[in-house]
């Protein structure tokens, strides 16, 4: 769950009690309304998650670094690591976070890079690199592949947990618990 519905969560529990009255429940109907406002929250939350946010590179970025990686890995470690641009213009100016990225970028690869984005573009780009670290809220794609193994791994891990074998096992040995979770390369 989001933050966000986390919060409605809670803030629906403490709806459901009467004011003043802890562990007293409020009728039917306004446990029903609490309901339909986590519902129509989480709806509103929908088009956040599905839209392009400022933390998601752009769909046109990840394509494109798509298709550089069926000509080149190399340069498409270059273009996962850079802080997304936009290839709508005739200028591509790649910039990192951080790295050794601009040292490594050579005369051939500007070259090669220019001509798998002109031909994917559908006009001449120029290519260019700069050459300091840049401070920016977006993410590469390496930043964001990052994020999302991050978060199917905590779920494996909140899965785990919650499997019906663990929780008998925990239940067997008393005052057992999870210290640690670990995962198969498999």
């Amino acid at each position: 769950e989001t933050p966000e519905i986390q919060k409605t969560n809670t803030q629906t529990q403490q709806i459901q009690q009467a004011p003043g009255t802890p562990g007293i429940p409020k009728t039917s109907t306004q446990t029903q309304v609490a309901k339909v406002e986590i519902v129509e929250k989480e709806k509103a939350l929908v088009p956040e998650n599905n839209a392009q946010s400022p933390e998601q590179p752009a769909q046109e970025w990840t394509d494109f670094a798509a298709e550089v990686q069926k000509r080149s890995s190399k340069l498409a470690s270059f273009v996962r690591n850079a802080v997304p641009q936009s290839l709508s213009g005739t200028q591509l100016k790649l910039a990192f976070k951080s790295g050794n990225y601009p040292s490594m970028f050579t005369e051939q690869n500007r070259s090669f890079l220019e001509e798998i984005a002109t031909g994917w573009c559908g006009h001449a780009v120029h290519v260019s690199c700069e050459i300091s670290p840049i401070v920016t809220s977006r993410r590469t794609i390496v930043e964001h592949d990052q994020i999302l193994l991050e978060q199917a791994r905590e779920l494996k891990r909140k899965n785990a947990r919650e499997f019906p074998q663990v929780k008998d096992i925990l239940s067997v040995f008393t005052n057992s618990k999870i210290s640690a979770i670990e995962f198969s390369d498999a």
